[in-house]
């Protein structure tokens, strides 16, 4: 018979011999956790058509189907069907061929339907942005507008509702011009405790990028992000044409930044100068999403932004 010491000893081993085991179950859980979905849930594929089976993967992409509400990751050497709804994740990308000769990549956090009309793949834009080249025209739609514009060549991105409306007001020390004469475009700088995280970590610096063009239907809102934050005590100007529309100070380590409300006073050039250490500046155009405009923007080569309508 075994000293007592020993058995002691030897239900400690059992003990921690369990929990490891323990462990090591749910760490191989995790693993294979991004796969269970696509394996173990019946997937019905019976009338889909496939679009493509030639595209290129960077970090995560999720997938659902056309009449299904279920998400799945998309692994490589799985077809895209007609009608598939992408979701590119944040730090991913996707290339993806579409035959015989139309080249689509999605940028990182991209929401996109792909699906085609009148004998012509349309790309429905919902959040993101997407470049297109192809030797024959597309569609392209942003959200659920109903308005579709043909393009071969370009990059058009898309500014969703849920981000340009309810957006905080001026703060007290902030200049906002609109309220001293309401047929000017508002405009707001506030301050940095208003600016909320995810429109801070889904931007590149500057935004918007050189040779922007933004498309409304009306309403919406535009923010303007000159730099991460400001290496000392900076100041940014905002001007629509020649005249300076708003400037503040912001304090060294904050985030400068403005807010554009848009209306029928709205279009037309605009220009931001921020003051730092050394100074930055950056232009873009605010224009009424029509045809004319859409096709201009493509022929000039400018990078197009769309709001997304928002109704009244």
């Amino acid at each position: 018979m075994l000293p007592s010491w020993l058995r002691t000893i030897n239900k400690t081993l059992l003990f921690f011999f369990f929990i490891l085991v323990l462990v090591l179950i749910y760490a191989f859980a995790l693993t294979i956790s991004d796969n269970l979905a696509s394996v173990w849930i019946p997937v019905e594929l019976k009338g889909l058509q496939v679009l493509s089976e030639n595209y290129q993967l960077e970090g995560s992409v999720d997938r659902r189907f056309i009449h299904d509400s279920l998400w799945l990751p998309l692994k490589q050497k799985k077809a895209v069907y007609l009608g598939d709804t992408l979701w590119v994740r944040g730090g991913s990308r996707m290339t993806l061929v579409v035959p015989p000769d139309t080249k689509v990549e999605l940028e990182e956090n991209t929401l996109v339907r792909l699906q085609f009309f009148q004998n012509k793949l349309l790309i429905v834009l919902k959040k993101g942005e997407v470049h297109v080249k192809a030797k024959k025209e597309v569609m392209m739609q942003v959200g659920e507008s109903k308005t579709q514009e043909p393009i071969k060549e370009g990059r058009v991105g898309v500014v969703p509702k849920e981000q340009q409306m309810g957006m905080p007001a001026a703060n007290g020390d902030a200049e906002d011009t609109s309220a001293k004469n309401p047929d000017q475009p508002g405009l707001h700088i506030d301050s940095e405790e208003d600016l909320k995280p995810e429109e801070l970590g889904l931007k590149k610096f500057p935004y918007p990028v050189s040779k922007t063009v933004f498309l409304h239907f009306g309403r919406g809102q535009i923010l303007v992000l000159p730099l991460k934050q400001c290496e000392k005590s900076c100041r940014l100007k905002i001007r629509q044409g020649s005249e300076v529309k708003a400037e503040r100070k912001f304090n060294k380590g904050m985030t400068p930044f403005a807010r554009v409300d848009l209306n029928l006073t709205s279009n037309g050039q605009w220009s931001w100068v921020l003051e730092d250490s050394k100074d930055f500046e950056g232009q873009f155009e605010i224009q009424p999403m029509t045809s004319e405009n859409f096709q201009r923007a493509l022929k000039d080569q400018k990078n197009i932004e769309i709001l997304e309508q928002v109704q009244k």
